[in-house]
């Protein structure tokens, strides 16, 4: 219990303290979107590697080698909570896009922006697949 009370301390201290950061970020974008992505991009792989931290999480990457660095890769999680995204995405080597769930929409509004910066959608899982390749092909 007492991890869980330091990780969300940890994350309403984030989302207080980088409500000048966020403005600044969209200062940055206006005159140079890519730097924006990179920065956006090391602000939340720092948050998360704190998140791990903070619930106290261990955690083995097997694999990383056969990843390709130069050419997109499509990630498919199963996405039964919100903590596989807390941990793949520190190791990711650049801007990823993850895909949700349209009920991803209802989160705070301050986690919205960083996740609409970082190039994630959402779409409501109705089965259809062009609806799919459209949003993948979106991002």
């Amino acid at each position: 219990m007492i991890r869980f009370i330091l990780t969300l301390t940890f994350l309403v201290l984030f989302l207080i303290l980088t409500i000048p950061l966020r403005g600044i970020e969209h200062l940055i974008g206006k005159f140079n979107p890519e730097l924006r992505d990179k920065s956006s991009l090391a602000i939340v792989k720092w948050a998360f590697r704190c998140c791990i931290f903070t619930a106290g999480t261990r955690v083995d990457y097997i694999g990383l080698e056969n990843v390709p660095k130069d050419i997109p890769v499509m990630y498919v999680g199963n996405h039964r909570s919100y903590f596989d995204i807390i941990l793949t995405y520190p190791k990711v080597p650049r801007l990823t896009g993850y895909i949700s769930k349209k009920e991803m929409e209802s989160l705070d509004p301050e986690i919205q922006e960083f996740f609409s910066m970082m190039a994630n959608g959402t779409f409501k899982m109705t089965g259809d697949a062009e609806e799919f390749y459209n949003r993948v092909n979106s991002l």
